[in-house]
């Protein structure tokens, strides 16, 4: 990130949401590790949680930073849930069938394309890159 560059709002709101998803994640990690006592595989659930929250919160702190591996991050990760979505969907019309848990993916997932899709648009924006120093 350049100094002289002020960073867009929506950059700003994505990275204190994804900081605070961070911190959402960390805290359920860490309650069920500290409660779970290898009940039912509460400890893989809980550990989950704490590595995907440090995730975020690097993430959102990198957002907010303007941190060059951050925006590559959040497009490649935007493009394959947007690939993904539109996998799911045309799968079935090719006579593959999709395992039961999957097959509501395509029609709830069309709100998560869309986001994503956004957030692809966004990301390209001037303004954007030249915060991120791309």
């Amino acid at each position: 990130m350049s100094d002289n560059v002020r960073r867009p709002l929506l950059v700003t709101v994505i990275g204190i949401l994804l900081f605070l998803a961070g911190l959402f994640f960390l805290i359920i990690g860490a309650h069920l590790l500290l409660t779970s006592a290898s009940v039912g595989g509460l400890d893989l659930i809980g550990i989950s949680g704490v590595i995907v929250g440090a995730i975020y919160l690097v993430i959102g702190y990198g957002t907010l930073r303007g941190w060059k591996v951050i925006w590559y991050v959040a497009v490649i990760l935007s493009a394959i849930t947007a690939a993904a979505f539109i996998i799911s969907f045309i799968l079935p019309y090719t006579g593959f069938e999709l395992p039961q848990e999957i097959a509501g993916l395509a029609t709830g997932g069309i709100v998560s394309f869309i986001v994503n899709l956004i957030i692809l648009f966004y990301l390209f924006r001037p303004g954007v890159k030249e915060f991120f120093d791309i």
